[in-house]
């Protein structure tokens, strides 16, 4: 990254000099430095000694409005019209565009200071701390304890990047290897990868989009002091090939000039956007095509291989500050970041017939319909301040927090993606302000009504005094408090992809053979694989195995310690004044498009049932090929009428296919759950065995059915099945049902007696 030469270094007891002034006084400008002159050696060993604690100061030093400064007008369209038309991108003549200025744009600019010299933190939730620098340099050089670093078996996974499956699902190559399948058929799918802090590689059929990427060995102006990266990147830079470079603010851990002049030198029409004030600092790099934006600014791009697909970038608030040197503090702006990914393509169901007239010409037409998905990344932001270490619950509740993110789900709606930090808090009475605790990030996820979230800012350096491997401890302990679902907002590994397919989320981690999941375990065998069942990710379980030429079959277990059968489905998620539509709708799609799945796959599909077999986990055992349950104990059924609910008219016809339509009415209106004899004798399951031969028989059953060939068997089974699977997996249909069951959730009389089957539930699972 960009450093100044050693000659350019002040001796240390100068530069403590400075840190005091600044803390205590008025700013630094550069006419009040003292004569530089070469830096001793022992100077350096002395910097270095301490931890060049101040380099790392002068970077993280928020500072409040009267010590902020300058940044000149600007014009978008200039802005626009300076990137030639020499990219991946094209608009007419350029390849970016200015979009119209946004609804939400603050016409009063109370971010900018109104002598023009600078920018600000507008709300009630960021409070400057006049000894900010006097605290952070005890932090750091006065003998405040940093974290430890964890052994190395102990820190963040570190994983290579699966760039086959990213460039299947985004189309960059029709003849890559398919490493999953399109779940939903979704022509618009976005593909997270994070490269550790806040470094991601965002991937779209658009283009490719990299965000803050501090791939350096240190952040600090300094090569050889500093803060160091403590786990490796997953990837090369020679490896990223992307189109776009979106920059959050200044600071050294987001903006690594060194990546950012290796990057335009690599790739000359990289289109690189940045905050107010920041472009000069690329440009005297070399860089070109540097967009400034300041908040609200929004740009559309239209990549020039699909014109089909376009992104639209839009810089958006956050509570931060921004600084690289003693004398630059606040003078240029910081932000989070806005993407939308459209794909333009005919909707087939709404054909729009040409108007009659005598034309040649006259040709039928077909409506254009956008897909789009909406990413959005938090940067480097605070959400309250804090003003004591020791704050209860009810407290931080009463605090003013940024109202940044409300407005940016006002503006753009709900968000598919987000990426939000939940790191580098510690103290709080000195960092709040600027940065988010797992409990703040929670609730910026839930400002932003983020459809799922991705913690970063957290591992990869140490910054600040919590635990390395403390962050994501406490945002599992978080999000059980409010009883989220662990999907909702997830910490993957550095190297890891999240892919948003519509309406429904996977992660790449099942790709790993063997694997082990917090709730879910696959255990690939020769030519099958041993599936236990866990709480979400059973639709990408699914999708890896039949993804995998060799695998012919798939047996599902449970995987808890009681006797039951489960999909692991959050009963939470049914108790309407808890959640809101769309979570619902995310519920049902979910699961329901993997039961479609699961009911036409061509993997032999068998499931080894201990103890109980309630609702969904009846669903799956329904939607599968055979059933081997436990003789000792248990029961099986579709037993939502016992708790208030209705039997989904789809799970009905499963459960009419497997028993027969008169039976199923009997079991089905009265929520009849059976034991395994009657289970047995109405067709439920096909075999009993004792619940420890149970994966021996099914491995038996599985046997037995490899020994012929397979694609008849699944050619058939498909056209046997295909209409309620086809219908189970769709959208349209699924929606519809969702409708209906919404109305019903949210009538008082199943809110009621929900509530009291949640009251005696000890654990609120089906």
């Amino acid at each position: 990254m960009d450093r100044p030469p050693l000659h350019a270094l002040l001796p240390l007891r100068r530069l403590l000099g400075l840190v005091a002034s600044v803390a205590s006084a008025s700013p630094v400008s550069p006419a009040r430095l003292p004569a530089l002159r070469p830096l001793p050696h022992s100077a350096v060993a002395s910097l270095a000694a301490v931890g060049v604690a101040v380099a790392v100061c002068v970077a993280c030093a928020p500072d409040d409005a009267s010590t902020a400064a300058a940044v000149a007008d600007r014009d978008p369209a200039a802005a626009a019209a300076a990137t030639a038309a020499v990219g991946p991108f094209s608009t007419s003549s350029h390849f970016v565009s200015a979009a119209p200025r946004l609804a939400k744009c603050d016409s009063a600019k109370s971010h900018h200071l109104r002598d023009g010299s600078g920018f600000a933190n507008p709300w009630p939730s960021f409070r400057p701390n006049d000894n900010f620098l006097a605290s952070f340099a005890k932090l750091m050089v006065m003998g405040d304890r940093m974290p430890a670093i964890p052994r190395e078996a102990d820190r963040v996974p570190v994983r290579g990047i699966d760039w086959p499956r990213i460039m299947q699902l985004t189309g960059d190559k029709s003849d890559a290897t398919p490493a999953v399948v399109d779940i939903a058929s979704d022509k618009n799918p976005l593909a997270l990868t994070w490269l550790g802090h806040a470094a991601f590689l965002l991937s779209t059929r658009a283009g490719s989009v990299l965000l803050d990427p501090c791939l350096s060995d240190r952040c600090s102006p300094l090569s050889f002091a500093g803060p160091q990266r403590i786990v490796r990147t997953p990837c090369d830079l020679g490896d990223l090939d992307v189109d776009v470079v979106v920059i959050s603010h200044n600071h050294y851990d987001h903006l690594d000039l060194d990546v950012l002049k290796k990057l335009a030198d690599k790739k000359k029409d990289i289109v690189f956007f940045v905050p107010l004030g920041n472009k000069q600092l690329l440009v005297d790099a070399g860089i070109e095509h540097v967009v400034e934006c300041d908040w609200w600014d929004s740009y559309n791009l239209q990549s020039r291989q699909r014109p089909e697909a376009r992104l639209q970038i839009s810089c958006t608030p956050s509570q931060h500050f921004s600084s690289r040197t003693l004398w630059d503090k606040n003078k240029t702006l910081w932000s989070s970041w806005h993407i939308q990914s459209q794909l333009q393509e005919p909707d087939t169901r709404a054909p729009v017939p040409a108007e009659a007239n005598n034309s040649e010409d006259a040709i039928a037409t077909t409506a254009i319909t956008p897909s789009s998905k909406s990413f959005f990344f938090g940067g480097d932001t605070g959400y309250r301040t804090v003003t004591t270490n020791n704050v209860r619950d009810a407290d931080l509740d009463s605090l003013p927090t940024c109202p940044a993110f409300r407005d940016v789900r006002e503006q753009f709606g709900p968000v598919d993606l987000a990426a939000l930090p939940i790191g580098a808090y510690a103290p709080r009475s000195l960092l709040s302000s600027v940065h988010c605790s797992p409990r703040d990030a929670v609730d910026v996820h839930a400002d932003l009504a983020a459809r799922k979230s991705v913690a970063m800012h957290w591992g990869t350096f140490v910054l600040s005094r919590e635990g390395v491997m403390e962050p994501p401890r406490l945002l599992k302990e978080e999000m059980q408090r409010r009883g989220m679902a662990q999907d909702e907002f997830v910490v993957v590994d550095v190297g890891e992809t999240v892919v948003v397919h519509e309406l429904l989320t996977i992660n790449s981690s099942l790709q790993n053979k063997p694997l082990k999941m917090p709730d879910i375990t696959i255990d690939r065998r020769k030519d099958y694989a041993v599936v236990s069942l866990g709480r979400v990710e059973l639709q990408a379980a699914l999708d890896s195995l039949e993804a995998d030429p060799k695998m012919r079959a798939v047996i599902f277990q449970s995987s808890l310690p009681k006797d039951i059968f489960t999909a692991g489905n959050d009963l939470t998620e049914l108790y309407a004044p808890g959640t809101t539509f769309e979570r619902y709708l995310h519920f049902w799609t979910t699961q329901n498009v993997f039961l479609g799945r699961l009911y036409t796959s061509r993997l032999v599909t068998v499931c080894a049932i201990r103890g109980a077999c309630p609702a969904g986990g009846c669903a799956i055992a329904l939607a599968s090929d055979y059933r081997i349950m436990s003789e000792e104990t248990g029961h099986i059924g579709l037993n939502e009428p016992q708790i208030g609910l209705i039997v989904p008219k789809m799970w009905c016809e499963l459960l009419a296919k497997t028993v027969g339509n008169r039976n199923a009415e009997i079991l089905a209106t009265n929520g009849t759950c059976v034991p395994p004899k009657e289970a047995l004798r109405v067709g439920l399951v096909d075999m009993l065995v004792p619940k420890d031969k149970l994966l021996p028989a099914a491995e038996k059953v599985v046997a037995e059915w490899l020994k012929l060939p397979s694609n008849g068997r699944s050619l058939t089974k498909q056209a046997m099945r295909a209409d309620l699977g086809g219908r189970l997996s769709s959208l349209d249909v699924l929606k519809e049902e969702c409708e209906m069951g919404w109305k019903f959730l949210t009538d008082a009389k199943t809110v009621a007696a929900l509530k009291r089957v949640l009251e005696k539930l000890s654990s609120a699972k089906l």
